[in-house]
C-alpha cells in the first residue's frame, strides 16, 4: 500500500501601523476576534502581541495547500 501524505501551511504576520509602520499591539485582540468569526481556529494568538498566526486546515495536496493560504491571506487583509 503506497503512503498517504497531507500538509498544512502557517503563516505568522506582524500587526503594523500603516502611518508610523509600527508594530500595533492594540488591534490584536480585534483581529484575533473578528478572525475567529470567519476562519474558526485557523487563526490563532502568538506570544508576541503584535502577531497573528493562520495555518490551513489539513490538505490533501499543494494545490489545495496553495488555494487555503490564498483564501486565508485574503480574509487577513481585509481584516
Amino acid at each position: 500500500m503506497k503512503p498517504t501524505f497531507t500538509l498544512g501551511i502557517e503563516e505568522e504576520y506582524q500587526t503594523v501601523d500603516p502611518e508610523t509602520r509600527d508594530l500595533r499591539s492594540h488591534i490584536h485582540a480585534e483581529i484575533i476576534e473578528k478572525g475567529r468569526l470567519i476562519l474558526q481556529e485557523r487563526v490563532k494568538t502568538e506570544m508576541h502581541q503584535s502577531v497573528v498566526e493562520v495555518g490551513t486546515s489539513v490538505c490533501a495536496n499543494i494545490r489545495e495547500a496553495r488555494e487555503e493560504l490564498k483564501k486565508l491571506r485574503r480574509h487577513m487583509i481585509q481584516l
